[in-house]
């Protein structure tokens, strides 16, 4: 490794996804440290915020092309998302959470909505 790259492990978490954007700051001729060390100096508030709302906007995209894909699945595919679904459970030394509920909840929403789009594409 060259001493103008940056590990991931020297990174926090916010400033290892402000990376994501664009490979880690590489430009056409390498690592840009400029614009890593800005990164730094900017306010963490707004920074957290950007990231936040840029993190948000993947997912909306993911869950689109997501129920997408469904549309268009047999529906051997759907039962089989469904009974995934019901199979996140905690490990057995951990009590429930509600993340992982909400995360079951989450993947049948998905289907639920693909199934809706599908009887409005086939009626």
């Amino acid at each position: 490794m060259n001493s103008g790259t940056v590990r991931s492990s020297d990174l926090s978490s916010s400033e290892a996804l402000a990376q994501w954007d664009n490979e880690g700051g590489a430009g056409p001729t390498g690592p840009q440290e400029t614009a890593t060390q800005h990164r730094l100096l900017t306010d963490d508030t707004k920074s957290i915020k950007v990231e936040l709302a840029q993190l948000h906007s993947r997912i909306i995209a993911l869950e689109t092309l997501l129920v997408s894909l469904l549309t268009d699945a047999t529906d051997r595919q759907v039962a089989h998302v469904r009974t995934l679904a019901a199979l996140i459970t905690p490990r057995s030394d951990s009590t429930q959470h509600r993340l992982t509920i909400q995360a079951s909840n989450q993947m049948c929403s998905l289907v639920e909505r693909a199934e809706q789009i599908r009887s409005k594409v086939l009626a």
